[in-house]
Order: structure tokens, then C-alpha cells, then sequence
């Protein structure tokens, strides 16, 4: 998430334009290319290795990729604060469910604990 964003370009395209290009390919290829990184598929800027992530792990990004960042119902937000207008739901749609989730990954200073956190929130249209 600090080269990636879900749906705009940061350092790195988004996820997105990802599973938009390569929606095709293999994706054990794509795999690969989390672990041991790639330079030229999107210009100049060269995605580093990911060594803290074995294949199986980045097999299980790649299929998130593909089942999020294509469904237009699906937004991803990253950062410590923030805000989000919800537009009114349509007729066919009652319910908004809003899935919050953290996981530590530490700091220089203070290693992470792998503490994770997660709520979910029912947002339900009264009539």
C-alpha cells in the first residue's frame, strides 16, 4: 500500500489498472514478480523485491487483486484518519456494510507485534 493504491496511480499503478492489464496472464507469473520484483512493465520505476512474503502469500495478493479491484461496488482506503460521503443507495440496495481493518507492520523504533484489528459496521436504511 505505500506503491500501490486501490484504484489511483501512486508510485505504482493502481490495482485497477493491474487486474485491468493483466486479467489475462498467468497468475503465478504475476507471483513472481511481488517476490522478486520487475522493472520496465511500467515504465522506469523499478518494484522492489518483497522477501518478507513467501509464494503462497503473494498468490493470495494477486487473488485479491483480481476479485476487488475490478468489482466498481468495492473501494479500498489506507491511512491512519479519514472521511467517506456515502451516496444514497439506490432502490434495489438497503443495506451498506463498511469493513474496517489494521494490521502493525512496526516502525524502525518499535518492531511489530502482527497485531491485527477489524469491525464491521451495518449501515441499514429505515423506512
Amino acid at each position: 500500500m505505500n506503491c500501490h493504491a486501490f484504484k489511483t496511480k501512486l508510485i505504482g499503478p493502481s490495482f485497477y489498472e493491474i487486474q485491468k492489464r493483466y486479467q489475462d496472464d498467468d497468475h503465478d507469473s504475476l507471483a513472481n514478480h511481488i517476490l522478486n520484483g520487475s522493472k520496465g512493465r511500467w515504465g522506469d520505476v523499478q518494484m522492489p523485491s518483497n522477501t518478507k512474503l513467501n509464494l503462497s502469500e503473494a498468490a493470495k495478493v494477486i487473488q485479491w487483486i483480481f476479485k476487488n479491484a475490478g468489482d466498481s461496488t468495492i473501494n479500498f482506503f489506507a491511512g491512519l484518519e479519514g472521511s467517506f460521503r456515502l451516496n444514497p443507495p439506490d432502490a434495489t440496495f438497503k443495506d451498506v456494510i463498511l469493513v474496517a481493518s489494521y494490521t502493525d507492520h512496526g516502525s524502525s523504533e518499535q518492531p511489530s507485534k502482527n497485531l491485527k484489528g477489524e469491525d464491521i459496521i451495518l449501515i441499514h436504511e429505515n423506512n
